[in-house]
């Protein structure tokens, strides 16, 4: 998305510069460094909000597959977890406990960035889970006993 966002951006500013397309105004020239600089303002904004839109989506995922594993520990009659298994894990917490075992260097907060995500599939990885850089209820399991 942002790859072509971008280059829509420079294709814009490159038909600007050539005047390509129509006769352009030596007033309307002049204001070209204003127009790219708005333009370049806006590609931000809207990187920005991508990202807060994609972080949210992460978090709806992660509850989602948290509770279906509560379901589930449920519905197969396990006997009641240590109580930090109990809780959904928050991002600080994952964090936490990532870097308490090694995989995670970065700094706890709470935002999953793509160093957690990648901390979260070494993790997985590394204790023989499925490698899809989720905190499932079966990462989750493994990961608690690292909570400080």
């Amino acid at each position: 998305m942002r790859i072509t966002t971008l280059g829509v951006l420079l294709a814009s500013v490159g038909l600007l510069a050539s005047g390509c397309g129509a006769t352009r105004s030596s007033a309307q020239r002049m204001d070209m460094p204003g127009q790219i600089t708005h333009l370049e303002a806006r590609l931000e904004a809207l990187e920005q909000r991508q990202g807060m839109i994609e972080d949210k989506a992460w978090d709806y995922t992660e509850n989602v597959s948290y509770l279906k594993g509560r379901i589930d520990a449920v519905g197969g009659g396990v006997a009641s977890a240590p109580s930090v298994l109990n809780e959904k894990p928050t991002a600080r917490r994952i964090q936490s406990a990532l870097k308490q075992a090694g995989f995670y260097d970065g700094s706890v907060d709470g935002k999953v960035g793509s160093k957690t995500k990648e901390a979260i599939r070494s993790f997985q990885q590394a204790n023989g889970l499925k490698v899809d850089g989720k905190v499932g209820p079966q990462t989750w399991t493994q990961l608690a006993r690292y909570v400080p």
